[in-house]
Formats: C-alpha cells, sequence, structure tokens
C-alpha cells in the first residue's frame, strides 16, 4: 500500500484551466473541472486518489501559480511553488 504524502491546494480563481497539471502529474492526482470561476474558466480538481507523492511537478508547470503542494509529514509547502 502506497503511503499518502502529499497534498494540493488549488487556487480557484486564478486557475485558468490550461491542463498542464492534469498532462504531466505522474500520479494522475487532477481533473478538469465543471464550475466556473471569474475567468470564466473550470479550475481543475486535486483527487484524493491516486495517491499524491508530492513531487511538485504540477506546481512548477503551473503557468498562473495556481497549485500549492503540500508535503503531509510536515504539513509545510513543497520548494518548487518558489523555484519561479
Amino acid at each position: 500500500m502506497v503511503k499518502k504524502v502529499g497534498k494540493v491546494e488549488v487556487e480557484f480563481q486564478r486557475c485558468k484551466a490550461c491542463g498542464l497539471c492534469v498532462h504531466y502529474c505522474p500520479q494522475g492526482c487532477f481533473a478538469l473541472g465543471t464550475e466556473l470561476n471569474h475567468l470564466g474558466a473550470a479550475p481543475v480538481r486535486f483527487q484524493e486518489e491516486p495517491v499524491c507523492t508530492a513531487c511538485g511537478i504540477c506546481a512548477v508547470v503551473c503557468p498562473d501559480l495556481a497549485l500549492q503542494v503540500w508535503k503531509l509529514q510536515d504539513a509545510k509547502p513543497v520548494a518548487a511553488k518558489t523555484l519561479r
């Protein structure tokens, strides 16, 4: 059994639903949403299953800085968001 080590928060109003995180997540933790934000986009949804490994790839490829990745062991954001 794979241990759950990560969680991603999606900033609903910043996401323009480009789908890069959906495409690049090696675990498939994202799906396109259905509810529209103020931009008229349907932001992605983080799914609890499959298990997020907190690799941070999603935050690196997000052009809108709409994702924040958390490692659950220490509850601190992964450094990927600060690489920009």
